[in-house]
């Protein structure tokens, strides 16, 4: 599912005036029929206000970040100046007008709703009892008992820059080719320019700006090493774009001890050491207030919403609805014609929202409320390293007691890897003793384990030994987790195609043999059709950064239609239900614990050489793809591993499974 902020599709696609010397003006010829006839003469700008949301407008969905420059309003005349005559100030123009229109259109609805329903009359009373049934509906869903983060490195592709060419250090530069996707912070706080800013429009703004073409290898490295750090402290974190994810440390504080502050603090100097970047956290019960806060203290520092209802709304009743993830330029005018700039605002005003939403105001409720989502996972299947469950009790010793609860886990445990279509080989029991010490003792299995009482028959096992090399153990929680994460929808596809594959090889095969008499060569790609690979890769990876589609926790709100739109990520398991790895070593006198890679490191034999291939997926493929160019050519001798030049290729491609690579290239 793709979630997408509250932009528009073309917002980063500036044109330089001066490629448009004949650029209509703003007004019309009164003989051509006019597309917003009906709207107030805003277009022609005698409006100070139109011209002042235009302007607004045209600064772009960053605009709002922190660490820009503080005059905003002059920045915002500069660019629309500059901008003037362009295919995209006409655009934006144009889409400002209509969205002027259709606040037109919201408000007449709203105002003729309130004749019929005056403030203060049965019908207005009856609405508020219907809100306040909502509230205390949300309220009763408050999760206050998660430390969810959310990190973002701060202004990530040009700190990578900046480490490659530390000339750079002091200087106002951009990173980008003809839009940027990020500046240094001398360029933020002195001039104003911002990712998905235009390069004639940033340079309009500071003459000496120095642009740097960006460089998707390097980013892609420095994203791998900080989210292996990040993975430390939440192996199931969910990534968010190349510079931010979500992390939920709930299980890390209470196995490592030290308190939430000093754990993020210790993740930070981490970063900064292992990699030379910083990384701003934002630390809250839920991801939307740990996404808000990631923004309260930048760069390279840290700002905590305590886990209390009282902290929470105070917090979110001054916060500007800008601010609030999926709430982007559009919306943000939608509500101010509304009255409402602040989250505040919202309960002041809900019932004039309830008449011109037909009711859809439970996510401006929410927002208000400062309730957002409390589980983290990974938004891509294969970066899911774990399913467990554990329960939470009083302490007890009671081996009987404790054997029910452990089964308990099991079977639930057994129900979401039926869910979730994985089965698994490293059993692990999870506990926690009365003194709230942590522990756990794991079992690799020599096939794939999924049945409840297989994880059973395990884990009670470990537990047993443990009552044993202990005589008494008091537990206060216990659980079960699998890991070395097999996915059967991977698994079940690529065996579907390939039994397809061999099944039509035999007729393929003469097909094959006649284009590869007449091309004299079987067809591959070139260096530049890689380059080409990797710069498409780039593109994705930088319009997610800029607009967030990658992001599993960003709503998006289109008020400008009549009938608003609600998009939000699906739930799933409470992530209290998925334990934390810890101490993996047995003591004596317990089975010896054999822990192997994950599965995406495994040893997996080649379907065309049959020799064994060390390494990940992206490893595989590469082989694969060199044992079907040499099959094909005759020669299919010491395929060990790949090439260098094989790997580079590798990495450029879209990740897939071991599998897909040999069909792909096959069919």
């Amino acid at each position: 599912m793709n979630f997408f902020r509250d932009r528009d599709a073309n917002s980063d696609a500036f044109d330089d005036p001066n490629n448009d010397p004949t650029a209509p003006s703003p007004t019309t010829s009164p003989r051509k029929k006019q597309k917003f006839d009906s709207q107030p003469p805003t277009s022609t700008f005698a409006d100070d206000a139109a011209l002042a949301s235009l302007r607004k407008r045209m600064a772009g969905p960053s605009s709002a970040k922190a660490g820009l420059a503080k005059d905003q309003d002059e920045i915002n005349r500069i660019i629309y100046e500059v901008s003037k005559g362009s295919k995209f100030f006409e655009n934006e123009r144009q889409k400002d007008a209509q969205t002027t229109q259709r606040i037109h259109a919201l408000l007449a609805r709203r105002d003729q709703k309130l004749l019929q329903v005056p403030p203060g009359s049965p019908e207005w009373q009856s609405i508020e009892r219907k809100i306040e049934d909502v509230a205390t509906r949300l309220e009763n869903r408050r999760d206050l008992s998660r430390t969810i983060l959310h990190t973002d490195i701060d202004m990530f592709y040009a700190a990578v820059e900046l480490a490659r060419d530390p000339s750079l250090k002091g200087k106002c530069f951009g990173v980008g080719s003809g839009v940027l996707v990020t500046a240094s912070y001398e360029a933020r706080r002195g001039y104003g320019i911002r990712s998905g800013m235009a390069v004639f429009v940033a340079k309009a703004l500071c003459p000496h700006l120095i642009v740097v073409k960006n460089d998707m290898q390097s980013y892609v490295q420095a994203s791998q090493k900080v989210m292996a750090v990040f993975e430390q402290y939440d192996e199931n974190l969910a990534k968010a774009s190349l510079d931010e994810a979500y992390l939920d440390i709930t299980e890390y504080v209470e196995h490592h001890g030290g308190t939430i502050d000093q754990v993020v603090q210790q993740l930070r100097d981490q970063v900064r050491t292992e990699t030379q970047l910083t990384v701003s956290v934002g630390i809250a019960p839920n991801t939307m207030l740990a996404k808000i806060s990631s923004d309260r203290n930048k760069p390279d520092g840290q700002f905590r919403v305590q886990p209390d209802r009282k902290a929470i709304v105070d917090f979110m009743r001054d916060l500007p609805c800008r601010k609030i993830p999926g709430i982007g330029r559009v919306n943000e005018r939608i509500l101010e014609s509304l009255g409402v700039t602040t989250c505040g605002e919202i309960w002041n005003k809900r019932v004039e929202l309830w008449l011109a939403f037909d009711g859809k105001i439970e996510w401006l409720i929410k927002a208000y409320l400062g309730i957002g989502n409390t589980v983290v996972e990974p938004s891509k299947r294969e970066e899911r390293k774990s399913v467990g469950r554990e329960h939470t009790f009083s302490p007890t010793a009671n081996t009987e007691a404790l054997l029910d609860l452990l089964k308990e886990s099991a079977q639930r445990v057994e129900q979401d890897l039926e869910r979730l279509d994985f089965k698994g080989k490293t059993i692990t029991l999870v506990a926690k003793r009365d003194n709230y010490q942590r522990f756990s003792r794991a079992r690799t299995s020599t096939r794939l384990v999924h049945r409840a009482e297989e994880l059973y028959d395990i884990t009670s096992s470990l537990l047993l030994q443990e009552i044993e090399r202990e005589g008494q153990l008091s537990l206060r929680l216990i659980g079960v987790r699998v890991t070395q994460l097999v996915d059967l929808r991977g698994a079940a596809a690529g065996e579907e195609r390939l039994k397809k594959l061999f099944q039509s090889k035999a007729s393929s095969s003469d097909a094959q043999g006649d284009a590869q008499g007449k091309s004299g060569k079987t067809p591959r790609k070139t260096a530049q059709e890689w380059q080409e690979e990797e710069e498409r890769q780039l593109a994705l990876a930088i319009r997610q950064s800029l607009e967030g589609t990658a992001d599993p926790y960003n709503e998006v709100y289109d008020l400008s239609q009549d009938s608003p739109t609600i998009r939000s990520r699906e739930q799933s398991p409470t992530k209290g239900q998925t334990a934390k790895e810890a101490d993996e070593e047995p003591h004596e006198g317990t089975d010896k614990t054999k822990m192997k890679a994950s599965p995406s490191e495994a040893a997996v034999s080649c379907p065309i050489c049959a020799n064994t291939v060390h390494g990940s997926n992206d490893q595989l493929n590469a082989h694969i793809d060199a044992c079907l160019s040499r099959s094909q050519l005759g020669d299919t001798s010491s395929l060990s591993a790949p090439s260098q030049q094989q790997r580079e290729a590798s990495s450029g491609k879209k990740k897939r499974g071991p599998l897909d690579s040999f069909v792909r290239r096959s069919r």
